[in-house]
């Protein structure tokens, strides 16, 4: 039996709406909500893939089939995503935009307010806010006892309904709502109810559930216009074209805009390209004619960007490889914050990759979808700091989402003590190159893959040209790579080998990281002066064991794990047995820029350190500091590296602690790392230690 629930005359003639006839009746309705992974349970076998065909993550199938029927989905890390294009694929939101999904159009879903119904062509097209008598005055859980006012909006459509259907799903936020709600519509049943809607645009809309916005309905041409000056284009208003170069999104889709006519909003048609047209700039690499300072030498950095859990995980790890192999250094750009600590294969490869072959981790951001074009300082640094992982700390190098940049991501990276910042030097936001000051500007000048359109171009080809051309006018060259280039297959790893090899062949380029050539860069001038009482340098302590103390200066090998905030803290943990000496004795390479270190109240040494001997220093220094160096070396493996400490170190009781002197081996160091030289060990040219120790030396 059919349940209308009744409402009396003097309500309607209240909503202005007496002698109206519904423009539905007696339509039936059900409920529908996001789905929780918190929710589920049991292994996680389900691929989570964009539309194309992309991993995102593994879910339980349970829980992959509840996303694809309510159209929403929320990890329990808090990430956000949605269907795609069609039914069976994904694609990620920001939950700080769209915390609770989109409709079909690209708008915000409403706790409560929205409605979806496939009735565009029969009385409720998209965007129509209705009044349904039978739902005022219902309480609504989680909303502290708040009563529904009967107001809604067309926002959705049910991909489960057919079209035209006389039905309409109520979007509660959460199915625990649902189920209060079965039996909580004035006593009667909600789900199955067969009730009448009125349309009534001055209804008022109302969020209900905390940090839930009423949407703004997006206007296509306003829209469309002040997406695109965003994303970098310009307007020509007498012909009422769009010109210039960008990509520009909303609700996730990428859209382009060709004139007026096609701007479109919403999810993007087959065949739609994600950039327009790009003006052709006079010169691919303008003149700028930066000078090499200091020691650094015509270079090449190879960038790897998009790093996160589980994305291209294997792919991610063939191209790490291709490098090891090499014993070439990569730098490798990881998404932290929630995007990053749960893959432990992953994180594994990246550890060995950082300390054993010295390659750097780049900070890539805490996200993949903040605009740092668009935003403050204070919220860059936010972004910023919110995307460094404690294992790969201390960062100095940061490439923005999308090459996305402006003058207060700069300043942001400077407040934190950044190095380096890589963007593109063409495309909507050019980056100069700037090799002077605190924080150089490195951007990059060639890529292995264009992307363009969901598909990946593979331009590994001009690489080689466009390096000779980059190298002869800025000193180095930055090449960018994307896993998805890999995952497609346009790029092989086979090629990228062969890339390397020829790097290695048939140039003079040092093959670099963003960190090491910012330091390179830096001018070399006179010694360094006395120590100053106040420190200027954002530079943490490190123990220095060829030079017998504690320096701030960057230069801290790729193993050390612990760094301190001041000279006497590191020089008390390092060198207990003559703090006075570390205090006063470990002098920091000179530089053009002093950069001092904290003065302790110690009294001097009557012997300083000669200049002779900075600049020659011995491989190896007494027999004490070479064994509390490789003491530090063990410490800095941590509780789950057993495998990795027992080589070259002792495992006991989840601690890795060093051998005794006589049995400790250069060969069972690892490959390519700083303690086998600190040791006084040999490097052979493939970064395998071998020799003997000397601890008289």
């Amino acid at each position: 039996m059919s349940i209308i629930l009744s409402i009396s005359l003097s309500v309607l003639v209240g909503m202005g709406l007496a002698g109206k006839q519904p423009v539905k009746t007696n339509s039936k309705l059900t409920m529908y909500w996001v789905a929780y992974e918190s929710d589920f349970s049991g292994e996680k076998t389900a691929k989570l893939e964009t539309c194309d065909g992309e991993l995102m993550t593994m879910v339980t199938p349970e829980f992959w089939e509840s996303a694809n029927l309510e159209g929403t989905g929320i990890l329990t890390d808090g990430r956000v995503f949605n269907l795609g294009a069609n039914t069976g694929c994904f694609m990620w939101l920001d939950p700080k935009v769209t915390p609770y999904g989109i409709n079909h159009k690209g708008w915000g879903l409403i706790p409560y307010v929205s409605i979806a119904a496939n009735l565009e062509n029969d009385g409720l097209p998209a965007g129509t806010k209705v009044y349904i008598p039978a739902f005022e005055g219902i309480e609504l859980p989680m909303t502290n006892g708040q009563k529904h006012n009967g107001c809604f909006r067309v926002d959705d459509v049910a991909w489960s309904f057919a079209e035209g259907a006389n039905h309409i799903d109520w979007f509660v936020a959460k199915k625990s709502n649902y189920q209060i709600l079965q039996s909580g519509c004035h006593g009667h049943q909600c789900q199955g109810s067969e009730i009448d809607i009125y349309i009534d645009e001055d209804c008022e809309l109302i969020a209900y559930l905390p940090g839930s916005v009423i949407t703004k309905i997006p206007d296509p041409e306003s829209d469309c216009q002040e997406l695109w000056t965003q994303c970098g284009g310009s307007i020509d208003e007498n012909g009422g074209k769009f010109k210039g170069s960008a990509c520009c999104k909303l609700g996730e889709c990428q859209v382009m805009h060709k004139d007026w006519s096609q701007c479109r909003i919403g999810v993007c048609p087959d065949g739609w390209e994600c950039t327009g047209p790009t003006p052709k700039p006079t010169s691919r690499f303008p003149t700028n004619k930066p000078t090499l300072n200091g020691n650094a030498k015509p270079s090449i950095i190879f960038r790897l960007d998009d790093v996160q859990d589980y994305y291209l995980s294997a792919n991610v790890k063939e191209i790490i490889q291709a490098f090891m192999d090499r014993n070439i250094p990569l730098s490798i750009g990881v998404i932290g914050g929630t995007y990053y600590g749960t893959d432990a294969s992953l994180h594994k490869k990246i550890l060995e990759a950082v300390n054993d072959y010295g390659m750097e981790v780049f900070n890539h951001g805490d996200d993949a979808s903040t605009f740092f074009n668009a935003i403050g300082e204070a919220e860059a640094k936010e972004h910023i700091a919110n995307g460094e992982e404690a294992d790969f700390k201390v960062y100095k190098s940061f490439v923005p989402h999308q090459n996305r940049w402006n003058e207060d991501t700069l300043a942001a990276l400077e407040s934190l003590g950044y190095w380096a910042v890589s963007a593109s030097k063409g495309g909507a936001f050019p980056m100069p190159v700037r090799l002077q000051g605190k924080l150089k500007l490195m951007p990059q000048h060639t890529e292995t893959a264009e992307y363009a359109g969901g598909n990946w171009d593979s331009t590994i080809a001009n690489v080689m040209t466009d390096c000779t051309a980059a190298v002869a006018e800025d000193g180095f060259c930055v090449v960018m790579m994307h896993p998805q280039e890999f995952a497609k297959e346009t790029v092989t790893v086979a090629e990228l080998g062969n890339l390397l090899d020829e790097v290695k062949e048939k140039t003079n380029w040092d093959v670099t990281t963003f960190r090491k050539f910012a330091r390179a860069v830096e001018p070399r001038g006179e010694p360094t002066p006395e120590p100053t009482p106040t420190p200027t340098d954002v530079n943490k302590f490190y123990p220095n064991w060829q030079k017998g103390g504690c320096l701030n200066d960057g230069n801290e090998p790729a193993w050390t794990s612990v760094m301190f905030d001041s000279l006497e803290a590191c020089c008390t943990a390092n060198f207990n047995w003559k703090v006075a000496e570390c205090m006063n004795g470990a002098t920091p390479e000179p530089t053009a820029t002093p950069k001092p270190t904290k003065n302790a109240k110690t009294s001097k040494p009557t012997v300083k350190p000669t200049m002779e001997r900075l600049e020659t220093p011995s491989p190896t220094v007494g027999g004490d500091d070479v064994f509390e160096a490789y003491k530090t070396f063990c410490a800095g493996f941590k509780e789950g590296q057993k495998r990795k400490c027992k080589k070259p170190c002792a495992w006991k009781k989840n601690t890795c602690v060093p051998k005794a002197q006589g049995k400790v081996r250069c060969k069972k160091m690892p490959k390519g790392s700083a303690i086998c030289e600190v040791l006084g060990c040999e490097i052979r040219k493939n970064g395998k230690c071998t020799g003997k120790i000397d601890w008289t030396a």
